[in-house]
């Protein structure tokens, strides 16, 4: 579980967000500042099913509403949707995020519930390392179809603390690039292979 609080959290496919096909391409756009003060957040695509886990109204820190979690029981789950499966397309994926601890456990911002051994659809996932790994605490993006294929890029700086992150997680051509705060700052993971074979697939 992530300790910590989100405050944008945007997934579109390609690599543009150009205003005359956005809303075309956006698969999720979540907005923490919503027009009904009983909104937790709204969805500004409506593509896509969002599930508030033991969460129930949202937070306002560092001058902007946003979610936060406890990183106990605390997680926003994301409906089954085709579109989150973007196989082989370009796509972005933007999170304005702060964690406030590290944690010996994986934080996961984003992953799908697809067994790790599942050789069709595979799994895939965002996550901060856990202190105890070769690079700890650094940001992580994996995509597996199977034991044999692992596809993992890192980012090769510890996220710091109690500081809002801008992550984009860029994938052009089968290769994911990770952007902090407007600094590339990939590294090659621990997978098998340096392309991304299969897709690259977030529908649990």
């Amino acid at each position: 579980y992530y300790n910590g609080y989100m405050s944008n959290f945007k997934m579109f496919v390609g690599t543009s967000e150009i205003p005359e096909t956005y809303n075309d391409k956006a698969v999720l756009d979540l907005d923490f500042e919503p027009t009904r003060k009983s909104y937790l957040f709204k969805d500004n695509s409506n593509k896509c099913v969002i599930h508030p886990v033991n969460i129930t109204q949202r937070d306002y820190q560092d001058s902007q509403y946003c979610c936060s979690f406890n990183g106990t029981n605390q997680y926003l789950q994301l409906g089954t949707n085709d579109l989150l499966n973007f196989g082989n397309d370009d796509f972005i994926i933007h999170i304005r995020f702060k964690i406030t601890e590290y944690l010996n456990s994986w934080q996961m911002i984003l992953g799908n519930n697809i067994n790790t051994t599942n050789t069709i659809n595979g799994y895939a996932y965002i996550a901060i390392q856990p202190n105890t790994t070769n690079n700890p605490s650094a940001l992580k993006v994996t995509g597996s179809y199977g034991s044999n294929n692992w596809y993992v890029v890192d980012a090769n700086l510890k996220t710091p603390l109690n500081e809002i992150i801008d992550a984009k997680i860029v994938n052009i051509n089968k290769n994911i690039k990770i952007y902090i705060n407007g600094i590339d700052v990939t590294i090659p993971g621990s997978g098998s292979t340096t392309t991304i074979s299969n897709g690259f697939n977030f529908n649990a």
